[in-house]
Order: C-alpha cells, then sequence, then structure tokens
C-alpha cells in the first residue's frame, strides 16, 4: 500500500509539467566562434518553411543549445550573436522520432553579415541507440500499395522480419504492436484475436518512425514493435489533392474451381484540403478517403439446395480526419486532431460461400474508431520543454450472423449455423493523459513524465448461447438437404434424424457481458547523458501499474483463486553507445 501511495505521490509531481512521445523531434548542438571556443548567448531559430512556425532556443554557458517538439518537415536554421556574423543553414530536413545534432560555427563581424551554409553533412545522431526506421514523406506519397494500407511500408525498414502486413506490421494479431498517431495510443487491446484496429488513410500520414528494440524509459507496453506515425498539417500554401484507385475483374483469370471469371470491383476515392488560417500562425489539414467493394460469394458444396445463387454485397468504408495547428507564441505551440474510420462489410468471407460453409453461416462485420486529441508545448527558456497531451480514443467492432438464433452443427467436411460465439461485440474506450518535463544542460538530456491510460472495455462474448453439436460420430446422412428445407429457418431443422452421429452438445448459460475497468500507470526517467566526445550513455528507469490488468481479481473457486496485484514493474534500461 505504501508503494500505491509513493507511486501516486510521484505521478502527482510530474503532471506539474507537461509531455512528449516518441514522435517528438529536437534539434541540438553547439555554437563556437572559428577558434572552436564556445558561445553562450546565441539564439538559434529553426523555422518550419512549409507553415512559417518558429522555434526558438539559446546556446548556454557551454555553448550548446537544445530545441525540441518540432514538426517533422524541411527547416531553415539560423543563429545569431551580437558582435558575430549570422549563420544560416537551409533545407534541414528533421523526421519524426529524430534528435538531429547542428553544430553552427560563427566568425566575428564589425559589419551586418549573414553566412548560409550549404552541402554540410547529413544530421545524424549518434546517442541514442533505439533499432528501427522512418518512412519519410516522398515514400508515402510515391511508393506504390496494393490497397493502399501505409503499414505496409513498415516492411521496408530496419529490424522488419515480416513478411506481409495487414492489421499489424509485427505479427498477425493487431494488439502485437503499439500504434501511436501523433503521440496518441490507438491500436486497440482489449483482444489478443486479431479484431482490427484503426484505420487512417495514407494520403493523411506525414511519416512513420517504426521501432522494434531498446526503446528508452519514455516508451512501454507494447507486446511487439512501436509504430510512431505523424499526420500532415497545414501549411501557408491552399493545397488539395483528389485521387481514385480502381480495380476490377476484366484483366482476371477463371477461378480454378468455379470454371469461370468471379466478379470483382473496388473503388478508392481520397481527397485532402489545408492551408493557412493565419500565415506563419494557425493552419488547418482535413482529409476523406472512400472505398466501395462489391463482393460476390457463391456456394460450390456437394448438396444443390444449400447451393443458394450468388450473393452479392458491398463493403463500405469511411476515413475522415481533421487537424488544426496554432503557433500562440514563440514558444508554445498548440495542435488539436479528430479521426473517424468505419467500415461495414455485410458478408465475411471466412463465412460466407465456399464448399464447407452452409448459408446459414454467413455473417457482417461492423468495425470503428474515432479520436479526439490535443498537444499543448511549451519552451521554456533554453534548456526546459513541457508538453501536454490529452486524448479520447473509441474502438468498436461488431460481428453478428446472418440467422441469430440457429445453433452450430459440425459435420464431417461442412458446418452448419451460426459460429458457436456469435455475436460477438467488442467496445472499448481510452482516455489518456501523458505529462513530460525535459531539461537539457550541458552533458545531460534529462526526461522526466507520466501518463494515465484508463480503458474503460465492454466485451459480449455468448459462448455456445444457442448450442453447437457435435455429428462427427459418422458420415453425412444422404438425405441431408431434406432434414434442412428452409436454410434460414432453424425451426424447420429436423436434428433428430441426425441422433445416430451425434456425439456431444454444447450450451453456455450466464451472463456474457464482461465489463472492465482497467487503468494503467506509467512513471519514467531518462537520462541522456555525453560521457566524453565517443560515449553516451543511455540511462533510464520506468514503472508501470496495470490495475487489475491480467484479471488479478477475478475468481472462480475452486478452479482459479484471485492473485495479487503486481507492484514490482520496474524496468531499468541501461545502453553505452
Amino acid at each position: 500500500m505504501r508503494l500505491t501511495y509513493f507511486v501516486l505521490a510521484i505521478l502527482a509531481v510530474l503532471s506539474l509539467p507537461v509531455s512528449s512521445r516518441a514522435q517528438e523531434v529536437a534539434l541540438v548542438g553547439t555554437i563556437t566562434d572559428t577558434t572552436n571556443a564556445v558561445l553562450p548567448g546565441a539564439t538559434i531559430t529553426a523555422q518550419h518553411v512549409a507553415s512559417g512556425n518558429r522555434f526558438i532556443g539559446t546556446s548556454d554557458a557551454s555553448g550548446q543549445y537544445r530545441i525540441g517538439a518540432l514538426r517533422p518537415g524541411v527547416y531553415t536554421v539560423t543563429a545569431e550573436l551580437s558582435g558575430f556574423s549570422t549563420v544560416l543553414r537551409e533545407n534541414l530536413e528533421l523526421l519524426a522520432g529524430q534528435r538531429a545534432v547542428l553544430d553552427l560555427q560563427l566568425a566575428l563581424s564589425s559589419v551586418q553579415e549573414s553566412v548560409t551554409v550549404s552541402g554540410a553533412a547529413p544530421l545524424v545522431d549518434v546517442t541514442q541507440s533505439k533499432l528501427g526506421g522512418n518512412i519519410d514523406t516522398r515514400q508515402m506519397q510515391e511508393l506504390p500499395l496494393n490497397g493502399r494500407n501505409w503499414l505496409q511500408l513498415t516492411m521496408l525498414t530496419p529490424g522488419s522480419r515480416v513478411n506481409s502486413v495487414s492489421d499489424s506490421p509485427f505479427g498477425t494479431r493487431a494488439n502485437t504492436f503499439q500504434l501511436n498517431l501523433d503521440g496518441q495510443q490507438v491500436s486497440q487491446t482489449i483482444s489478443g484475436v486479431s479484431y482490427g484496429s484503426a484505420k487512417f488513410s495514407q494520403d493523411s500520414i506525414a511519416e512513420v518512425e517504426f521501432i522494434t528494440s531498446r526503446f528508452d524509459a519514455t516508451q512501454g507496453r507494447s507486446l511487439g514493435v512501436q509504430v510512431n506515425a505523424v499526420t500532415k498539417s497545414g501549411t501557408n500554401t491552399f493545397t488539395g489533392t483528389v485521387s481514385g484507385y480502381f480495380r476490377d475483374d476484366r484483366f482476371n483469370a477463371a477461378d480454378f474451381i468455379a470454371h469461370r471469371v468471379l466478379p470483382y470491383s473496388d473503388q478508392q476515392v481520397s481527397t485532402t484540403f489545408g492551408g493557412p488560417i493565419k500565415r506563419d500562425k494557425a493552419h488547418f489539414f482535413v482529409n476523406y478517403e472512400g472505398e466501395r467493394n462489391p463482393q460476390t460469394f457463391f456456394f460450390t458444396s456437394p448438396f444443390a439446395a444449400f447451393n443458394l445463387p450468388d450473393i452479392t454485397a458491398t463493403r463500405a468504408e469511411h476515413k475522415v480526419g481533421g487537424r488544426f495547428d496554432s503557433e500562440l507564441n514563440q514558444g508554445t505551440h498548440l495542435m488539436v486532431r479528430g479521426n473517424f474510420w468505419r467500415n461495414f462489410n455485410p458478408n465475411e468471407n471466412s463465412t460466407t460461400g465456399g464448399t464447407v460453409n452452409h448459408p446459414s453461416r454467413a455473417s457482417s462485420l461492423l468495425q470503428k474508431t474515432h479520436q479526439v486529441f490535443g498537444t499543448l508545448s511549451n519552451n521554456i527558456g533554453s534548456r526546459m520543454l513541457n508538453e501536454l497531451k490529452i486524448g479520447y480514443n473509441h474502438f468498436l467492432s461488431d460481428q453478428s450472423g446472418y440467422v441469430p438464433n440457429a445453433p452450430e452443427i459440425r459435420l464431417r467436411g461442412y458446418t452448419i449455423g451460426k459460429t458457436w460465439f456469435y455475436p460477438i461485440i467488442l467496445d472499448q474506450k481510452n482516455y489518456s493523459v501523458r505529462n513530460n518535463f525535459n531539461y537539457f544542460t550541458g552533458a545531460h538530456e534529462l526526461k522526466t513524465g507520466g501518463e494515465l491510460n484508463f480503458h474503460r472495455s465492454v466485451l459480449y462474448w455468448p459462448s455456445h448461447l444457442v448450442g453447437t453439436f457435435d455429428m462427427l460420430g459418422g458420415p453425412i446422412p444422404s438425405n441431408i438437404q431434406s432434414l434442412f428445407p428452409v436454410w434460414n429457418d432453424p425451426s424447420t431443422w429436423n436434428l433428430g434424424a441426425l441422433s445416430s452421429i451425434t456425439r456431444s452438445f454444447q450450451q453456455g448459460f450466464g451472463n456474457f457481458d464482461i465489463a472492465r475497468n482497467k487503468p494503467e500507470y506509467a512513471a519514467w526517467i531518462q537520462d541522456n547523458w555525453k560521457v566524453t566526445t565517443n560515449l553516451t550513455l543511455n540511462l533510464g528507469l520506468r514503472y508501470d501499474l496495470a490495475v487489475d490488468g491480467w484479471a488479478n481479481s477475478v475468481e472462480y473457486l475452486p478452479f482459479k483463486r484471485a492473485v495479487g496485484q503486481e507492484w514490482t514493474n520496474v524496468a531499468p534500461r541501461l545502453v553505452f553507445i
């Protein structure tokens, strides 16, 4: 109990300043004169070329500076100090999650002059040990994708070990990775089975950082990898795009089983628009992507009476997003973003049509998410950065059978009735607050922070509610078609005639609603300590607390006893490079 109060006290203290996540872009370096003597008090201004937003830092007594909470993109950097010529560095591209090192040298000057540096060495950070890579803006825009699933591009990054990507870039389940959008965790965590995760238009994503290992202490809770995506924002120029992607069956060969070309059609339309509300200060960006995918399902079982005419239904998907950015002053920036996604498939591929499914197996799938998220960042002086991130994320998945009162009947090589656990409804609401305080001085870059993720999850899982028959005790009777005269009316089914091959019957009773509140707390401290020119220590300590995270309090005697809450989830991080 004392440890509980201790952790809460730490979180309360850490919540005073405000946060940063892996998407933070930082620019660091040392300002010197032509004799390599350090220059304190120099003003370094990084201006985001597209939006005109400015981020300002000042070199300290050791000549070092740090500018944090930058937006990914191309920058112009200016270094100024009275009595010295102004140095201008153009076309600096900073990527998501990058900590770029830019050292600048100022020359004495008796008159006002400016020096533009070009052809300089690329910005390389040798102080971080994380393994991963970036998908930059050009790759997002120019590389072709079948289906426009931008997560497939993560296969190009170091550390990726998969050959295909659908809902997850790591394994086959949606919750085997953590997807952070602008610092907001948007991946679903309610189920280990792949019930999908939030989807976003490729045209709304600016950059992606893919990290496979050696996270610093500011990150955690991921079973596999971290995917940190940054959404697009408006610029000083009104810009819009309209695009379409269309496929059909005109060039398809005949299906091997059906001996005919199967109908196929898919249309995707995407549009974006953004620009300035107030030039150099406030900008907006909106996007929409829609997909219309007519699908045809056919039945090819050995039982002619069960082979209904082709079923045609249209899957429809909608992705909507909007973002607002504002430079409140030179040190304070605000970002607010909202997203919505809805996917409705009237006929699931796994249960509709084919050789082994009765028409009563058909089911539908509805998925939708929406998020609201805001970030307020503030540079305090030349050494401190505060950032606050607050968000709400809702995920819903609803899978239902077309014949809700049909039991599942398992025969040899054929199945009749809806899936035994349908309908299954997963509903998760997540409220998040994340705070971080960064302090930079000399050889140390210190990060401390804390966060709260409150998950409200409701799962409706009526296992075997109508009943499940195991009729694998013998071959399928030759009169099977007459025993099921109306495919979608179980009251007409003659199950008694199959008693000779019935081995078991299973049915569930009770309350199938499972509701859980799961608060997750985290606190961390991370120090990137540059001991010498050639040695940097990444020192970190992270504490995580998932209250009743593994149903610790659930008890079903005499089979399962409640276990105590885990209070000691402390993870040290130590890397030297």
